[in-house]
């Protein structure tokens, strides 16, 4: 009894920390004004199908990515080959395409006998933490091809799209958005959802811009490599290719008026191991042109004429004050790794959500009354404590969900209701279990503990054969399939508990709250007693084989599903031959 009352207890603080989970979602304002502020905003976001909102979803351009790896390990190899005396010619160097993972760069060794001391230190240049070798060498001949590793560029995508996730992630906060949120999809897409956006034109300028921001010396007579760059205004500047100084040293940026001549401007701060470079590079410079380049662009190209300490500079360039602000934010929140693309974008609005939160609700309620009203009919008081407990099952959900920090979406309202009908399998199969034995004369109590024990194999099975279906829709799937699946397995472990659990205890309690009323022996063995129309009329139904039609059944579901293939065939060519073809 000891044992019982434990289990009890331990039943019901799960179901109490649940419903405290979930209460945010429904208390009224006048009440959360009165409770812990922690407490009240842990509540279920609306997707965008919902509550309205922008969706974008952005492509890296992993090729430039792959072209600038490639650039800076082969400059640095050349570089060193110079340095050992190895003899060259350099022949290509091809540009990454779309159907490639990356380009190659070719030369050609006026030796042969160098081809070993080449892809030493080829290694040595571009080894990684795991011993592998980000470039692969290829030498035939006198002919030295150089392209990156397939696996290298795969753990270097991931990489950069994670930092990428990160990096958007930041710009939509400094921005104020109301909880935007940032996913990856697929391999190189990102997912940006924006709640409540209508017009996401600024963001969109916001994320398209990498903000690339590098610091470059005017070429002179000692440069080596050099390159041309342009500003705004069309001027060709002529340049080191070798960075001076790399923007990720900026820890600050502010977007301002000129305390010279009231123009905007972008002020910002390096970190101490970029201010110290910063203080040497301009002592060891006075005199010299240094241009700052952004995305490619020369914003500015001032005449260092003394040191710079203190880690501080100034950015002017033709800026609106709107502009130089973006661009400080840009600057703050670091630069995209890899230039992103909209590949799509879609807007809901806040009517269109509002419709669909009444649909999904109204739909939801009376597939619950229906589903409740089912089970009091056909099981009485026991069919009114199974719905007791799918009640709790849907409160368990909408717990996990919001202690979870989900988001709600119109797949995962679908996947709520598919929830109550799944769990009312379990509590019907119970029912039906019970009713057997009660009919070979068992005692009540007797016939709910063996009832339960039959049923809970055949319950643990098809959940968890559900679940396998679910897992892999969960891996494969993404944005809402994913949101649909995550509903559907927390309704599956949870409808476990309140079925084969809260269930039992409730009909136990009430069998044996029944008995300590009477002391009668013979009234307590009478076995439970099931009685409806609908009962009476299965039991009729019961003595009809309808395996023996199995063959026809079999036959007319055949027919059926070829010509429900005929049809969707027929819909696909008829759509197929309407749609204009583009030129």
């Amino acid at each position: 009894m000891a044992r019982f009352s434990f289990r009890g207890f331990v039943y019901v603080l799960i179901v109490m920390l649940s419903l405290l989970s979930a209460a945010p979602n429904i208390l009224p304002q006048s009440i959360k004004q009165q409770l812990p502020t922690w407490y009240t905003t842990s509540t279920l976001s609306l997707g965008l199908d919902l509550q309205g909102g922008s969706h974008l979803l952005l492509a890296a351009d992993t090729n430039a990515l792959f072209e600038k790896q490639l650039n800076s390990f082969s400059s640095d190899l050349l570089s060193e080959l110079r340095s050992q005396n190895v003899r060259y010619t350099k022949t290509s160097h091809s540009l990454t395409h779309k159907d490639s993972r990356s380009g190659s760069v070719v030369f050609t060794l006026r030796s042969a006998d160098d081809a070993r001391k080449v892809k030493d230190t080829a290694y040595q240049i571009s080894a990684q933490p795991n011993g592998s070798s980000a470039l692969d060498v290829e030498i035939k001949q006198s002919t030295v091809t150089l392209t990156l590793n397939e696996l290298y560029t795969e753990q270097l995508v991931k990489d950069t799209l994670s930092r990428s996730v990160e990096v958007v992630r930041k710009r939509l906060n400094e921005t104020g958005l109301t909880e935007p949120s940032v996913t990856l999809q697929g391999k190189d897409a990102i997912l940006v959802q924006m709640p409540g956006m209508s017009d996401p034109t600024q963001v969109k300028k916001l994320l398209g811009t990498t903000a690339q921001m590098t610091f470059h010396w005017a070429a002179n007579s000692q440069s080596e490599q050099v390159m041309n760059k342009q500003d705004a205004a069309g001027n060709t500047y002529r340049l080191e290719q070798k960075v001076a100084l790399e923007g990720e040293h900026i820890t600050d940026a502010a977007g301002v008026l000129s305390s010279e001549n009231g123009q905007p401007v972008v002020t910002f701060r390096l970190d101490s191991a970029g201010a110290k470079q910063f203080a040497t590079m301009t002592r060891d410079n006075i005199g010299r042109v240094l241009a700052i380049v952004l995305d490619d662009k020369v914003v500015t190209a001032p005449v260092i004429n003394s040191v710079i300490p203190g880690g501080r500079g100034e950015i002017t360039g033709n800026f609106t004050l709107p502009e130089a602000g973006n661009t400080a934010l840009m600057l703050r929140t670091g630069a995209l790794p890899v230039p992103l693309t909209i590949i799509e974008e879609r807007t809901v609005g806040p009517d269109l959500g509002s419709d669909a939160i009444q649909t999904g609700v109204e739909s939801g309620v009376a597939g619950a009354l229906l589903v409740l009203a089912f089970m009091v009919a056909i099981y009485g008081r026991w069919g009114a404590i199974a719905s007791f407990a799918l009640c709790i099952n849907m409160a368990l959900v909408f717990g996990a969900l919001t202690l979870f920090g989900a988001t709600l979406t119109l797949p995962g309202i679908a996947g709520l209701i598919l929830t109550m009908g799944m769990a009312v399998d379990a509590n019907i199969l119970i029912n039906e279990r019970i009713r057997e034995e009660s009919k070979k004369g068992r005692p009540a109590a007797s016939a709910i503990e063996v009832g339960f024990d039959k049923a809970f194999a055949t319950i643990v099975d098809s959940n968890f054969t559900t679940l396998i279906a679910v897992s892999l829709l969960f891996m494969f799937g993404s944005g809402p399939i994913k949101g649909f699946a995550i509903t559907i397995a927390l309704g599956l472990v949870s409808s476990v508990f309140t079925a084969v659990a809260l269930t039992k205890m409730l009909m136990l309690r009430v069998v044996k709250s029944k008995h300590k009323n009477t002391q009668d022996r013979a009234q307590q063995r009478v076995p439970l007693r099931f009685s409806s129309p609908l009962l009476r009329l299965s039991d009729k139904l019961s003595g009809i084989n309808f395996l023996a039609k199995r063959k026809i059944a079999l036959a007319v579901s055949v027919v059926l599903t070829c010509f429900q293939s005929a049809c969707l065939l027929s819909l696909a060519y008829i759509m197929a031959s309407t749609l204009p073809v583009a030129p």
